[in-house]
């Protein structure tokens, strides 16, 4: 018997710690498994896999739990653990200025990428890249931007009056350290948005507009190939900055499939799962139920879903916001 799991199992599949987003169904054998490849399905295309400029869920799924990795991210449970950062910050009494080591043997990978170590200098050109305005290899401004205001002179930078940002220095190879305007308890949790996570500055320079299609990070896995429309496989880093993860050696992820198709390729075996989460409505998760070869299992992860209003017009009034 199959056993079909929801949404976390393939984020604990992946690299236990990272959080890939996708995978409403997975058909897995109890407990992990070193080695081996996963066939997955996905509704939608793929449109680019720059970290900066992933803004569709199918595109920010594969780049925030496979591709790339960042200071801190959360766990299936939610809490916030350390990724490249060598533990939590080192905060200063007045709660501006954020010290943060990085670990040392985490390296990037990527196509045509000979593979380097991970350092602050990274970690600062991911930051300052993501509230760049006009980030090369970018069309505009990532739209994780606004997590970073918080940092002294990301304004500044946003709006073409300065040159840099203020608040991020390099200490050395191995120590960033970041200085606010103003206390803030969210702000590490901003660092977990996948937009503002560490890149190579000579690979984004390099390919340009190219780099969303060949992208380069340092998450558990890397493109080993993509057929545009098609299928993209990614492998395993074997510089991933846990070095007992992930399991998989591979995972090949099928692209623009009708939902029909995927439960009759997850019903026959010829596919491990769905790669995006809602891929499959809850009339097809019943219809896997009914299949006795199949045991479908509950589970949950820190997922945010809310709706933005613009606070104009009839929407000015508050009272109606919170209606």
């Amino acid at each position: 018997m199959r056993k079909v799991l929801s949404p976390v199992a393939l984020g604990l599949m992946l690299a236990a710690t990272t959080a890939l987003a996708g995978t409403a169904v997975l058909a897995v054998d109890d407990g992990p498994q070193t080695g081996g490849n996963l066939d997955l399905v996905a509704l939608n295309d793929l449109a680019t896999l720059d970290n900066s400029q992933a803004v569709q869920p199918t595109d920010y799924n594969m780049v925030a739990g496979a591709l790339y990795e960042g200071l801190y991210h959360f766990t299936p449970e939610g809490e916030l653990e350390a990724g490249l950062a060598d533990g939590l910050p080192e905060i200063s009494e007045d709660g501006l200025v954020y010290t943060i080591k990085i670990k040392d043997g985490a390296m990037f990978a990527g196509p045509d990428f000979e593979p380097r170590e991970v350092t602050a200098a990274a970690v600062a050109y991911g930051l300052t890249r993501a509230v760049d305005p006009a980030p090369v290899g970018g069309a505009a401004q990532s739209w994780g931007a606004g997590y970073l205001f918080g940092i002294e002179g990301a304004g500044a930078f946003s709006d073409g009056t300065a040159d840099n940002i203020a608040g991020i220095e390099v200490i050395d190879d191995k120590t960033i350290q970041i200085t606010l305007s103003a206390p803030s308890v969210t702000f590490l949790f901003g660092l977990t948005i996948a937009t503002s996570w560490p890149v190579p500055k000579e690979a984004v320079e390099a390919r340009g507009d190219d780099f969303g299609n060949s992208p380069v990070g340092a998450g558990p896995f890397f493109v080993k190939e993509w057929n545009k429309g098609s299928d993209i496989t990614i492998a395993r880093n074997p510089g991933y900055v846990d070095a007992a993860l992930p399991y998989l050696d591979e995972i090949r992820v099928d692209l623009a499939v009708d939902e029909n198709t995927q439960v009759l390729r997850i019903e026959s075996g010829a596919a491990d799962g769905v790669f995006e989460l809602f891929s499959i409505s809850p009339a097809a998760v019943r219809l896997l139920q009914q299949n006795p070869d199949l045991t479908v299992s509950n589970g949950v992860g820190p997922r945010i879903f809310y709706l933005a209003l613009n606070n104009d017009g009839i929407f000015a009034d508050q009272n109606l916001r919170q209606a």
